[in-house]
C-alpha cells in the first residue's frame, strides 16, 4: 500500500515538473506531458479508482494534438469505461452520445462505443434495450474478431437474462461454429452456452406447490423448499397444538378453555405455515435465480475484456 502511494506521488510530481517544462518547450513538451497523464490515468484505473481515472483520461484527451485521432479515441473509450466501472452510468452514456457524433470518430470506435452502451444498459438492468443495442448493425468498416466476439457474448448473455434460454444456446453454438471458436476467449462463450442449456433444466421451488403441500401436511411445503429443519419444526408445533386441543376437549368437553385456546393457536400455526412455505419457496427461487445470473455476469465480464 505504501509503495503504491509513493509511486502515485512520484508520478504526480513528475507530471507537475514536466507540465511546467512543457510550457517553455513547445510541441515536444506537450507530447511528453500527455504521455505522463496517460500513465497516471492508467495507474488510477488499475488501482480501481475509476472516477479519478476518468477525469485523467479526459485530461489526456485535451493534451493530445488534433491530428492524434486514434489516441483521442482511445482516451474517450477509456473515459467511458472508467465512468461505467465507477458507477456513473449517466456520465458514461453522456460520453458515448458525444463520441458517436464526433466527426473524426471512426466506424470501429463507434461500434466499440455501442458495445459500452449495451454494457451500461445491462448494468442498469435494461436487458431488452442492451440486446437491441448489441445487435445493432455497424458501419462498413466496423469489423474485427474482438468486436464480433463481444457482440456474441452480449447477445447470448442478454437473452439468458430475458429467459430466452434455448435461443441463447443456439446463438452461442452458431457463433462458435462460425469461427469464433478460434478466439482465445471462446471458453467464455462456450460457458454461456452451457449455462443457457442448464437454465432450462433448473427446477426451483414452486410457491403454489409449497403451499399445497403444507395444506396437506403442515411443514411439508418447507421441506419441499429445501428447509427441512423448519419443516419438521412446523410439523411438531402443529402436532402439539392439535394434541393439546384434543386433550382439553377430552377432559373438559366443549367448554374447555384449554381446548379452544390450543385449537385457535393450531389454526393460526396451520395458516401461518401455509403462508410461510410459499414465502420460503419465493425466496429460494429468487436466490437461485440471482446466483445463476451472477454466474452469467461473471462469465460475460471475463469474456468481454477488450
Amino acid at each position: 500500500m505504501i509503495r503504491r502511494h509513493v509511486f502515485r506521488c512520484a508520478l504526480l510530481a513528475g507530471l507537475l515538473v514536466h507540465a511546467s517544462a512543457g510550457r517553455s518547450s513547445g510541441a515536444d513538451g506537450q507530447a511528453y506531458d500527455a504521455e505522463k497523464v496517460k500513465q497516471f490515468a492508467g495507474s488510477l484505473f488499475f488501482e480501481g479508482e475509476y472516477r479519478s481515472a476518468a477525469v485523467e483520461y479526459q485530461r489526456y484527451f485535451l493534451c493530445l494534438a488534433d491530428s492524434q485521432i486514434a489516441e483521442k479515441e482511445y482516451a474517450w473509450l477509456r473515459t467511458i469505461e472508467s465512468y461505467r466501472l465507477g458507477g456513473r452510468i449517466d456520465l458514461a452514456i453522456r460520453q458515448i452520445d458525444s463520441l458517436e457524433v464526433w466527426p473524426p470518430c471512426s466506424d470501429s470506435t463507434r461500434c466499440w462505443a455501442g458495445i459500452q452502451r449495451a454494457i451500461c444498459l445491462h448494468d442498469e438492468g435494461n436487458h431488452a434495450a442492451a440486446l437491441k443495442v448489441a445487435e445493432r448493425p455497424g458501419g462498413s468498416r466496423c469489423g474485427g474478431r474482438r468486436l464480433e466476439f463481444n457482440r456474441a457474448i452480449l447477445s447470448v448473455g442478454e437473452r439468458i437474462h430475458l429467459g430466452m434460454f434455448r435461443n441463447a444456446s443456439m446463438i452461442a453454438d452458431s457463433a462458435l461454429a462460425g469461427g469464433l471458436v478460434r478466439d482465445p476467449r471462446a471458453g467464455s462463450l462456450q460457458r454461456l452456452g452451457i449455462l443457457a442449456r442448464d437454465a432450462s433444466t433448473l427446477r426451483p421451488p414452486d410457491p403454489h406447490a409449497a403451499a399445497a403441500l403444507s395444506i396437506l401436511v403442515p411443514g411439508l411445503g418447507k421441506v419441499y423448499s429445501r428447509h427441512k429443519f423448519e419443516g419438521v419444526y412446523a410439523f411438531v408445533l402443529n402436532g402439539l397444538a392439535v394434541w393439546q386441543s384434543i386433550d382439553g376437549f377430552h377432559d373438559d368437553g366443549k367448554s374447555s378453555v384449554k381446548g379452544w385456546t390450543a385449537g385457535a393457536i393450531g389454526v393460526l400455526l396451520y395458516l401461518g405455515n401455509i403462508y410461510g412455505s410459499a414465502d420460503i419457496a419465493i425466496r429460494e427461487r429468487e436466490a437461485e435465480r440471482k446466483a445463476f445470473l451472477r454466474q452469467v455476469d461473471q462469465t460475460m465480464i471475463l469474456g468481454m475484456q477488450r
